[in-house]
């Protein structure tokens, strides 16, 4: 067996067992709801950091430090992207589904000049 299909292949078992793990784990309710989401996160990291190494090769081969950069890069863009998206939206004063389109209009008049 090649190295490429014996990489592929352990990534792909230690993926669905990760996957196994959560999904028995919130199916059982194996923990508190704090720690099963603490314990669900640490086994996405964790399978997000299998999946660059076992599929994307991202830790080997030329240019390794590049491909490690430009991935950081592309996550903080991201992080910054969603995390500024639900900033945002949790900040918003109002809420379309809660109020009525007079009373929203009403609001938008009396609290934001429009």
């Amino acid at each position: 067996m090649s190295s490429a299909v014996r990489s592929y292949s352990i990534g792909f078992i230690v993926s669905i067992v990760l996957t196994a793990v959560a999904f028995l784990m919130v199916e059982h309710h194996a923990l508190p709801t704090m720690g099963l989401i603490v314990t669900i996160v640490g086994l996405a990291v964790i399978q997000l950091a299998i999946q660059l190494i076992f599929f994307l090769h991202i830790g080997s081969g030329s240019g390794a430090r590049w491909k490690i950069a430009t991935f950081f890069l592309a996550f903080i863009v991201i992080c910054i992207v969603v995390g500024g998206s639900i900033w945002i939206m949790n900040n918003l004063n109002y809420s379309m589904l809660r109020y009525t389109p007079q009373e929203q209009n009403q609001y938008l008049h009396d609290h934001e000049g429009i």
